[in-house]
């Protein structure tokens, strides 16, 4: 028994030493799960549809300013200001929103309509988070983590295959590999990895809730995964019956809202119990890459082959 133990030991010391000294070249890695291919709709989108020139691929809803923002085809429109070259688009404080561009994420007041700070990364940006200490977290397609204090680097860290999403929640970071499709603690000072989860077999996108909870959607296992962050634990694993993809949660209503692209749907849900339980399930426009809720109101926007508004 003693000598089992002392192996248990030395194999968690060595994978604790990899998660935190990896190159993501001795990673091993899966191919990032996308969005199904939607059929032609065979029932007409709730709501109502606004045609669009082209698809969007992220929406972001803003409560402060009342503001739909909408990435497409990589340019992002927002009162008279428009950025181009944009690769991913995510929300900040209140009032702002992140744009990654190239090698650098900008960061842009909205009812200002102005840029107010750039966060240049060692690598092209994929996401960007706000610290509960008010520093600004990038994660980028080399697998690194950079974290801000005004425009100085803090922190670096390093192992990771890509970081495609980042989590704020309370005084935890987390970051989304999908070509790990895992979920991974950030210990910002002692710049290293913490618990990492595996999340499926193909994770595609992120949201986060007010409870604190971490919402992850696998197309690959058709299942939308939730999350603590303080400790790091899965919850809950909810099959969808089909390919999810977007997520976002309304946090006055108290719904989940994933996207199913392989059926063209919106599926709502309500996680308050340990098992969820739908509530709503809507047709949506062909293609239902990306959704953003307002949580006033609790009318949902859903962006494909158009942009769908559906009231509460």
């Amino acid at each position: 028994m003693k000598r089992i133990l002392v192996i248990a030991v030395v194999a968690a010391a060595l994978a604790s030493g990899c998660a935190k000294d990896a190159s993501s070249d001795r990673i091993q890695t899966v191919e990032p799960a996308t969005a199904a291919v939607s059929p032609a709709t065979a029932v007409v989108p709730a709501g109502t549809v606004e045609p669009t020139a082209t698809q969007a691929t992220k929406l972001v809803f803003c409560t402060k300013t009342g503001q739909l923002v909408t990435l497409a085809g990589g340019t992002v429109v927002f009162g008279k200001a428009t950025i181009s070259g944009v690769t991913a688009l995510f929300s900040a404080n209140p009032g702002e929103i992140f744009v990654a561009t190239g090698d650098r994420v900008e960061r842009y007041d909205l009812a200002a309509e102005k840029r107010v700070a750039t966060y240049p990364a060692d690598g092209p940006a994929l996401s960007a988070a706000v610290l509960s200490n008010g520093r600004v977290a990038v994660g980028t397609a080399n697998g690194r983590v950079l974290v801000f204090d005004g425009d100085r680097v803090v922190a670096r860290i390093g192992g990771f295959a890509s970081v495609d999403a980042l989590a704020a929640v309370g005084n935890s970071l987390l970051a989304l590999d999908v070509r790990q499709s895992m979920l991974v603690e950030v210990n910002v000072d002692s710049q290293s990895h913490g618990l990492a989860l595996r999340t499926g077999q193909g994770a595609a996108q992120l949201a986060t809730d007010h409870w604190g909870r971490v919402l992850v959607t696998d197309p690959r296992t058709r299942e939308l995964t939730v999350y603590s962050a303080n400790p790091l634990m899965m919850r809950q694993r909810i099959p969808t019956g089909s390919a999810p993809y977007a997520v976002t949660y309304d946090d006055v209503h108290e719904i989940a809202w994933v996207t199913l692209t392989e059926t063209n749907e919106v599926v709502g849900y309500d996680l308050s119990t340990g098992t969820a339980r739908e509530v709503h399930r809507y047709p949506t426009v062909r293609q239902p890459n990306a959704i953003a809720v307002d949580p006033k109101t609790g009318e949902l926007f859903v962006a494909g082959e158009g942009l769908q508004r559906i009231p509460a």
